[in-house]
């Protein structure tokens, strides 16, 4: 991990001086006032050490490094990571700027500097597991023979530099204080930088041979995303975890598998720092054949204090549909602390539930296909990468590299130009175009588009399907603007207009998921509205089954392609399916 390695060091600092800004933090709730000698050497090491230095050296050596062999010009990493070194510069501004008031005990001034710090560690953090989870295993695969010697030459001549090198020790020292200050355990840094000469750096035979960077075409995928996080040898993680595993919450679960002929391996398949100084752990269990039964304990799970220095709890997590009960109740009194705060880590949570589910009928269904030993791996692999997605994932989108972190340049979800499935086309039928302008006029219309953009959604002025269900009836579908799908995306609106009145007798929208809509199997019954695939034995049927089908395959899709080509994937086949169900007089497309 030479093309990192440094970084990485220097992050396990920042991340300790992070739990005592937290300290900190708390006690001026305590106290009521944010006092400047606690709070400037804090501010002060975040600035000169973490921005002005660590980032810095991001910056100006891997960044652009990265940016000089041009292999992340699409969904760019890096240019969303300089955001956020932006705004954590900010973040620490507002400390700063509220800081004097706060000292003599000015009340909002206290509540804006509680504020700013608790933003600042929160996107601190995040930002550190983005790097380290993602950009830097980027880097390391991208990064090999004459390309790598190059950036290691860049790294030597800025830790050349006697301003960096005395400006690092010196905050190492500061760190070291600050650390002792707040009682919290030494962290293990590696030796200060020394310049490498010149003459160190000639590539060996076997790093002279190139590693290509994966090309525009390459697909994003789980299987290509590494699982395995191992900690330094020494480090403090390493340190951890050996405590964790020698704890007796291990020991009894230990004691139960080895009774089935299995055991712990002691290299954590995951883990996270968690607010509070606590520590999650998963580890993988080994032991007996790649085969798989539902029941079987894959993984055990440890919570570990980091102030306290004790494991927490260690629970098994099981082979099948199902999630850890911690996980399916958020608002349990056990749920705590959550992979991830806030809303973004229940939509995250729901989106693990959803995954499990289709990898367990996926794997079902691959033991025929490829036999118990390969579907078994298959599913390993694959609940592996719903777990990193659980804890660092706020949304996937579909950069190349498949990262489970990075937006487009906007903030938001990168978009592809045809993101959409089904261009929508206006109708050919005979006179529709009379019936589509009354549907558009009346007040039904008006109250329906109205409430799906209270959702967000913008329903098309131009039908994708129409055809008549009887000699009285047209049923019209309008599509809607929905690229990204998750359950309860409006996707369409379905329209049922009586030619000879020329009035909307009934409309309603259209949403994903795996429930076929009420009105098209029952309308007789429910609103006396003739029924859709009538006369077609088993068109209703079809549907009913394509919807459960599709809605689990939309999941597997989103897990191994990303949410983009899951959701062009679904809204094709809805559009099919609606083809194929309500007749032959769909409009072209």
């Amino acid at each position: 991990m030479d093309a990192t390695y440094r970084l990485r060091e220097e992050h396990r600092l920042i991340q300790r001086v992070l739990e005592c800004l937290e300290i900190a933090l708390r006690r001026a709730i305590l106290a009521g006032r944010a006092a400047r000698t606690d709070f400037d050497p804090l501010v002060g090491f975040f600035r000169e050490f973490a921005d002005a230095y660590h980032h810095g050296m991001e910056e100006d050596a891997l960044f652009a490094h990265l940016s000089k062999m041009g292999i992340l010009e699409e969904g760019d990493p890096i240019a969303q990571m300089i955001r956020e070194h932006e705004c954590n510069r900010s973040l620490l501004s507002g400390i700063e700027r509220h800081l004097e008031s706060a000292d003599a005990g000015d009340t909002d001034a206290v509540a804006a500097v509680i504020e700013h710090g608790w933003s600042y560690i929160d996107a601190q953090r995040s930002h550190i597991d983005k790097e380290e989870h993602c950009l830097f295993g980027m880097a390391e695969l991208a990064i090999q023979g004459d390309e790598r010697t190059a950036l290691l030459r860049t790294y030597s001549e800025l830790e050349a530099d006697p301003v960096y090198s005395a400006a690092y020790e010196r905050h190492l020292k500061v760190a070291d204080r600050l650390i002792a200050r707040y009682g919290l355990p030494a962290l293990p840094i590696a030796a200060p930088p020394q310049a490498v000469p010149p003459e160190d750096l000639c590539p060996s035979a076997a790093e002279r041979t190139h590693v290509s960077p994966p090309g525009p075409a390459r697909k994003p995928s789980w299987r290509e995303y590494s699982t395995q996080i191992a900690p330094d040898t020494n480090s403090e993680l390493a340190v951890r975890v050996e405590r964790a595993l020698a704890s007796l919450p291990v020991a009894l679960q230990r004691e139960a598998l080895q009774r089935c002929g299995l055991d712990v391996d002691p290299e954590p398949l995951l883990w996270k720092e968690l607010p509070g100084s606590q520590l999650r752990l998963f580890f993988p269990v080994r032991g007996g054949s790649e085969r798989i039964e539902e029941g079987d304990v894959v993984c055990l799970v440890l919570l570990y204090d980091i102030l306290r220095e004790r494991t927490l709890y260690a629970h098994p997590i099981h082979a099948g549909p199902g999630a850890n009960p911690l996980l399916k109740h958020l608002g349990g009194p056990m749920a705590q602390p959550k992979a991830q705060p806030g809303e973004k880590g229940d939509r995250a949570t729901r989106r693990l539930l959803e995954n499990k589910t289709a990898i367990w009928r996926c794997f079902l269904r691959e033991q025929e296909e490829f036999g118990p030993e390969e579907a078994g791996r298959r599913w390993r692999q694959r609940y592996a990468w719903t777990l990193i997605r659980l804890y660092f994932c706020e949304r996937c989108s579909a950069c190349r590299w498949g990262s489970p972190f990075f937006e487009g340049s906007d903030g938001a979800p990168h978009r592809t130009s045809d993101a959409t499935a089904v261009r929508p086309e206006p109708a050919r039928m005979a006179g529709w175009e009379a019936a589509r302008d009354a549907i558009r006029r009346s007040d039904a219309w008006s109250v329906e588009v109205q409430y799906a953009r209270r959702g967000g959604f913008t329903i098309s002025e131009e039908p994708q399907l129409v055809w008549p269900l009887d000699g009285d009836h047209l049923l019209a579908v309008f599509p809607s603007d929905a690229e990204f799908l998750d359950g309860g995306c409006i996707v369409g609106m379905a329209v049922y207009f009586h030619a000879p009145s020329s009035e909307v007798r009934y409309l309603h929208c259209l949403s994903a998921g795996p429930d076929p809509e009420t009105l098209f199997l029952h309308g007789d019954r429910a609103l006396a509205f003739p029924q859709p695939g009538a006369g077609r034995e088993g068109a209703r049927e079809a549907y009913v089954q394509w919807r459960a089908e599709a809605w689990w395959q939309f999941w597997l899709d989103e897990l191994d392609l990303g949410i983009h080509a899951a959701s062009r994937n679904w809204l094709h086949s809805f559009w099919e399916a609606l083809t194929k169900l309500l007749g032959t007089f769909a409009t072209e497309r």
